[in-house]
């Protein structure tokens, strides 16, 4: 019992030594800053964050770039528009990265990259009154931009991709029809194949894109699907995570679905 006791409080103490080396510190304490935040790391292992810097009355929101050196924060403005919404960030092979946002003021879908060396940005969709309230940006294999966005006017989630090599020449296709629709995220394989995880109207969904899309029904019991998060592994398999709020639950949706 002395032994059993000696090692489970050694293992506590190690578990409250290991969650004690947390550093927590500010990235930014300009104006109201952090809303709709994603963090993803680049090819070499260092974490970035882009986040939405809201300012008030007509100056325009900021999307911010935050990278971190080694000993700090080293930030830098990305977009400039008022009412910026949802965002969401990407890298691709060639080290450079991919955004897109929601923006409220003129109800547009905007693209933004640093593929030129200077962040340059694009006008894609326009959903007048509604916009575009869930967006979600994958990049594949040929360093070719993929977008899910929302387009509640509509009641369309639509695909946005660029021809490679082509990033002005732009085209759209629908993966899903919905008056729902919400949570939305994506990613890609390694062969280049686009995935997207959603909510539609009470269920979780999950589209493939294989030169056209197919949508499968993952989860429907209950209301489940919201606030989704989609990876594939290296053997194809794919991963989602999502919540259930007719439980108030997490959950987890792993499988190698068949897309015959």
């Amino acid at each position: 019992m002395k032994v059993r006791m000696a090692v489970t409080i050694a293992g506590i103490l190690l578990a409250s030594s290991a969650w004690a080396q947390w550093n927590i510190h500010t990235i930014d304490g300009t104006d109201d800053a952090g809303m709709n935040c994603k963090v993803v790391n680049d090819l070499t292992g260092t974490p970035h964050v882009f986040y939405v810097r809201h300012r008030t009355g007509y100056d325009p929101d900021l999307i911010m770039h935050g990278r971190w050196t080694g000993s700090g924060w080293q930030l830098e403005q990305v977009y400039g528009q008022l009412g910026i919404g949802d965002i969401d960030a990407a890298i691709g092979r060639d080290g450079k990265w991919r955004l897109c946002c929601y923006e409220s003021w003129d109800f547009y879908l905007h693209y933004v990259d640093n593929v030129s060396g200077v962040w340059t940005s694009r006008t894609l969709g326009w959903a007048a009154t509604s916009g575009y309230p869930t967006v979600a940006i994958t990049v594949d294999t040929l360093n070719v931009a993929h977008i899910a966005a929302y387009n509640a006017v509509n009641d369309v989630l639509e695909h946005w991709w660029h021809l490679p090599a082509m990033r002005d020449s732009w085209r759209m296709a629908t993966i899903d029809l919905g008056s729902s629709i919400r949570g939305v995220s994506m990613t890609s394989d390694g062969v280049g194949r686009s995935y997207v995880a959603y909510y539609n109207t009470g269920d979780l969904k999950m589209g493939r894109h294989d030169s056209v899309w197919g949508t499968f029904t993952i989860d429907q019991a209950g209301d489940v699907g919201d606030y989704t998060s989609i990876k594939v592994d290296r053997s194809g398999g794919v991963h989602i995570s999502y919540y259930d709020a007719t439980s108030g639950d997490l959950k987890y949706a792993a499988g190698t679905p068949s897309f015959k």
